[in-house]
């Protein structure tokens, strides 16, 4: 987070205002810090190449450290190069920011240099195949760093500038203010190039102006005000939306600068709850501390682990006070009628397609009440809505997620045989179905014939208020004529759950490549072919015979359609379609894997469901000890790519393999929900905590990183899906023995980040190596750092003290 605080403060040139707010103390804090940056960053360009992973394997991980050290110092050159590259007239403003962080330059050097005489007087120049590092890499990365510097504060200006750059700098240091405007909106507000479609706007929402565009939510997001964008817009409202709004531009009529953080830090204070103030805890009706199904659970390990997450369900429930019923205007949160599970952490609304594992958790937990009324909110939406939006905010208004709602309905059918809540909410699903084929349907030709596809695509063309200032900066890379379809695409992303990932990248590396609208996922049209299977049921079991007959007969010529679009007869598997240029992407995604978990054939072929099977072992996704991650693409930074392995994706991908008449396929559903489980098992043993997402590339445990904010724990859909396995194979599921591979990787990238030259020296000097005293310097260093970051954000002198003292 710290990189992506520097950097959202790097592109908003507000270097000197920086200077100003932070003081002395913090600079030399920021400026250690900044090997953080360079360290945490993960590599985007191709020849940057992180140390192979027999060094890790070897009884001296410092030299794989050494490498990984070297590289990314590398990579956060490049980094600074490419940020300075993209400011063009601008770079005058990050001068003064520079100037203060040289002393980070010199902290790359005694580290990397350090790590070198370490591995000099240990006499382990060379490991197995791998060559040492040699020196000259050291001073070669650390002479670029030096360049890079030279570079901006001398040569790449000329004499005015260099004169205005002192006068910035003594200006600075005297607290003589000087301020740049903030980046105007007008690319965001413009209809030059096409009309602008807000994330909400009066039709749908009556603070539209305070939550989904104007003045106040730029300047806010411009600013940096709050670490996480969605802070901001979460907040409840102490008065009407438009007095605030009104108010705001009569207290700031001119154009904003960083000068103005604390008066509007201020007026936020004035105008706006805490966020979270709108939500109450509440009581779940049917919890029970033992239930009858997680009882069954064989091992007695996972029989406790079961019920310990079946407790977190009581501080993930959440009901809506009656102030956002009886002043709506004021809230961004969206009123339903009944308690509800939330994910957790900064996702305190409901979510639209975790609630269907949600509900499997609850379900598995005899939680068969509060799952109705979780289905009865959501038919509440759809009723008043048309349809059942993102997540529970207004900012959501304007897009979806995947369509389960059915699904939903049907799993509580199948547990209930409740035929009177069948029959009261059937009417609603045709409605949730109508809106998916009324406003997400393309036509694509396919061999000369033409077939109707579904594909994500949102109606709104700006910066999500909920990331305004994230997405802002990621179409400060393209050409203002992509800017629309480039925020469309971001939106659209975020309605297909995968927000963000490879998978819709163009160049399969970087956000400002998107182009989630011209790809035809293969899992929506598999999910949409679902729907009609499941309505065609429901209605046959109400006796609505007419209408199961169509929707059969629909069900079966879209099969005919889904073999056509998307299966690659080469590769034995389903493919997403590229639109504009017919082709299918052939990278590994698991989301090949969804038509299994649907039932979208014609029949049990079991020659083609073999060709999957050994399509995902031959691509390489099920060979990971923890499970299987949202795809094989290495360093994009993105949550859903490698490393990181997501609750649904693996549920559907066992599911899909268990549903199958397949021996083998069915062994092979049992492993991989095996994996799962013990990775969540073993990470809740040393954290108590259940993540959003997990790292399942390592043999070590640890919980993912990447994307747009931390990983965040609670958290309802990994729950559900845990117990829902557990309860499905309770006579089979155990506890592996956990992996002993020591995390060098994880060192490298962060834990020297708030050490020392001393430090360093006295765990990596003369000492003979052995696997306890890396042990013991890994331990040493994780506490010195956490001690570090506390210290950060508290201003705690007695931490620096302790910090030093390690």
């Amino acid at each position: 987070m710290m990189k992506n605080y520097l950097l959202h403060n790097i592109s908003n040139f507000h270097m000197v205002g920086l200077i100003n707010r932070m003081g002395k103390q913090k600079l030399i804090l920021l400026a250690i810090l900044l090997l953080a940056v360079i360290i945490i960053t993960r590599y985007k360009y191709s020849g940057i190449i992180i140390a192979k992973s027999e060094a890790i394997k070897e009884n001296h991980p410092e030299e794989g450290l050494l490498k990984q050290m070297i590289e990314y110092g590398k990579y956060g050159i490049m980094l600074m190069k490419d940020k300075l590259d993209s400011l063009g007239d601008h770079k005058l403003q990050m001068i003064p920011f520079m100037r203060q962080h040289h002393a980070a330059v010199d902290f790359v050097r005694t580290a990397l240099l350090v790590c070198k005489e370490a591995l000099q007087k240990r006499g382990i120049l060379r490991i197995g195949n791998i060559d040492t590092v040699n020196i000259t890499t050291v001073n070669d990365t650390v002479a670029g760093g030096d360049k890079l510097m030279d570079t901006v504060i001398h040569k790449s200006i000329n004499k005015d500038e260099s004169d205005d750059a002192n006068k910035m700098m003594k200006s600075a240091e005297s607290k003589d203010e000087h301020y740049i405007a903030i980046p105007s909106n007008e690319d965001v507000i413009s209809s030059t190039v096409e009309v602008p479609e807000w994330a909400c706007d009066e039709k749908h929402s009556p603070n539209y102006m305070i939550y989904c565009q104007g003045d106040l939510l730029h300047a806010v997001m411009m600013l940096n005000i709050f670490k996480d964008s969605k802070t901001f817009v979460d907040k409840p409202l102490k008065r009407d939306p438009a007095e605030i709004a009104a108010d705001f531009k009569r207290k700031f009529p001119r154009d904003i600068t960083a000068n103005d953080s604390e008066a509007i830090r201020q007026f936020i204070d004035e105008n706006f709850e805490e966020e979270g103030h709108e939500l109450e805890k509440c009581e779940l009706v049917d919890w029970e501390e033992k239930p009858e199904n997680l009882l069954s659970i064989e091992d007695p390990q996972l029989r406790q682990f079961a019920l310990n997450v079946n407790l977190i369900w009581k501080n993930l429930c959440r009901t809506i006070k009656k102030e956002v019923m009886d002043y709506p205007e004021r809230h961004s949160l969206i009123y339903v009628p009944y308690e509800f599970v939330v994910p957790g952490g900064r996702f305190r609304e409901f979510y639209y397609w975790d609630t269907y594992w949600v509900i499997k958790g609850l379900l598995a937990s005899g939680m068969q009440e509060t799952s109705r009324r979780m289905i009865l909110n959501f038919e509440y939406l759809v009723r008043t809505i048309g349809f059942i939006p993102n997540g529970g905010r207004v900012y959501y208004l304007r897009r979806s997620q995947p369509p389960f709602f059915i699904p939903m309905v049907y799993e509580f059918y199948m547990a209930t045989e409740d035929d009177d809540f069948l029959r009261s909410t059937i009417n609603t699903m045709e409605m949730e179905f109508n809106f998916w084929k009324s406003n997400r349907m393309i036509n694509v030709t396919i061999n000369k014939r033409n077939h109707s596809v579904f594909y994500y695509r949102a109606d709104s063309n700006v910066p999500r208020p909920e990331s305004y200032r994230e997405d802002y900066q990621t179409a400060e890379r393209v050409d203002r004529q992509r800017r629309r379809k480039l925020w469309r695409d971001i939106a659209s992303a975020a309605e297909s759950g995968w927000d963000f990932s490879s998978r819709w990248f163009q160049n399969r590396r970087s956000m400002d490549t998107i182009i989630t609208s011209d790809i035809i996922p293969v899992d929506l049209n598999a999910f949409m072919y679902w729907n009609m299977k499941i309505l065609a049921h429901l209605q046959g079991e109400l006796g609505n015979l007419t209408r199961r007959d169509e929707l059969n007969k629909e069900r079966s010529n879209f099969v005919d359609t889904f073999e056509a679009v998307f299966f690659d007869t080469r590769e034995g598997a389903w493919f997403d379609l590229n639109v504009k240029t017919g082709e299918h992407y052939d990278d590994a995604y698991p989301s090949l894997a969804v038509p299994l978990f649907t039932e979208c054939y014609h029949v049990l072929n079991s020659g083609m469901m073999i060709d999957v099977l050994e399509t995902l072992q031959r691509k390489g996704l099920l060979q990971f000890p923890g499970g299987v991650p949202a795809s094989l693409m290495k360093g994009t930074n993105q949550q859903w790519d490698y490393p990181n392995g997501w609750a649904p994706i693996n549920h559907m991908i066992i599911e899909g393999l268990r549903k199958s008449n397949n021996p083998t396929m069915q062994q092979r559903a049992f492993e991989l929900a095996n994996k799962w489980i013990n990775r969540n098992y073993a990470l809740y043993q040393k954290d108590h905590k259940m993540w959003e997402k997990y790292d399942v590339a390592k043999e070590y445990v640890r919980a993912a990183k990447g994307g747009e904010y931390e990983n965040q724990y609670g958290f309802g859909w990994t729950n559900g899906v845990v117990l829902d396995l557990l309860v499905t194979f309770s006579k089979r599921a155990v506890v592996k023995p956990t992996g002993g591979v020591t995390d060098v990787h994880g060192i490298g990238r962060t834990d020297l980040a708030g050490t020392n030259r001393t430090l360093l020296t006295r765990y990596l000097g003369t000492e003979k190596s052995s696997d306890l005293l890396w042990l013991f310097t890994k331990r040493s260093l994780l506490r010195a750092l956490s001690t570090f970051l506390k210290c950060k954000s508290s201003g705690n002198s007695e931490a620096v003290a302790k910090t030093k003292s390690l």
